[in-house]
């Protein structure tokens, strides 16, 4: 990515879906001007006039939280006058159709939580351990901070890394690195971490547990393996 994207990209890293309904008793040519305002933002990647329960709608792109709220201040005057209703909300993640012959895209680099304070990036890599509570899954990160995000254990697992995750039962999600020992006792399988806390292993996820340790094992292996050094 060059930098030109990476500018880009962090410019619009907090996408949002803003809804409207327009008050029509308004005169039409300043909903017009309303309208064509949106559409001409730098902040707008996308909008589209409907009919149905809302008249119009956005995507916005901004870099934070803060930049989202100093936008809405700047229209909170033609909100007032020209918008009976409207709805927000932040994108957690994006679908794309793939085109035929395409292969798995990269797993994302980031996500985006609800906080007390409205939404936080979380990178990846900080990410230790996904465990599933109902309809939510809680997030939880290098430090010990946790964070709920409504989605399911399996939805995460898409998300996530593959060579860096690890399912090892229907509602527990581990970082590989941070596992130290695969403990089989009373024919039940455990994982200990390295700080000391032990999961237990669902049957069903055994077997794909030891296969990936044992890969992983291997890896590691060949990679230390030098070049052999011939003898004089």
């Amino acid at each position: 990515m060059g930098d030109k994207d990476r500018s880009s990209a962090a410019e619009h890293a907090l996408r949002v879906i803003i809804c409207f309904s327009f008050d029509h008793r308004a005169p039409v040519d300043e909903l017009r001007a309303f309208k064509r305002g949106l559409i001409d933002s730098p902040h707008v990647l996308h909008s589209i006039e409907l009919s149905g329960t809302f008249d119009f709608i956005v995507e916005m792109g901004v870099p934070d939280l803060e930049a989202y709220h100093e936008k809405m201040d700047e229209l909170a005057g033609d909100l007032q006058k020209l918008v009976l209703r409207y709805e927000t909300s932040f994108v957690c993640k994006r679908f794309a159709k793939k085109p035929a012959g395409a292969g798995t895209p990269p797993p994302a680099e980031e996500i985006w939580v609800p906080s007390e304070q409205g939404m936080r990036r979380i990178e990846m890599a900080d990410i230790t351990m996904v465990t599933a509570e109902r309809d939510y899954v809680r997030i939880h990160v290098a430090g010990g901070a946790t964070y709920l995000l409504h989605s399911t254990i399996g939805g995460m697992l898409e998300k996530l890394s593959q060579d860096l995750f690890v399912r090892i039962h229907r509602s527990t999600i581990l970082r590989r690195d941070l596992i130290e020992q695969l403990l089989h006792e009373k024919r039940r399988w455990t994982a200990r971490l390295v700080d000391g806390s032990v999961h237990r292993i669902s049957k069903s996820h055994a077997s794909q547990v030891l296969q990936s340790s044992t890969r992983r094992t291997a890896a590691n292996d060949s990679s230390n393996d030098g070049p052999a050094s011939s003898a004089r």
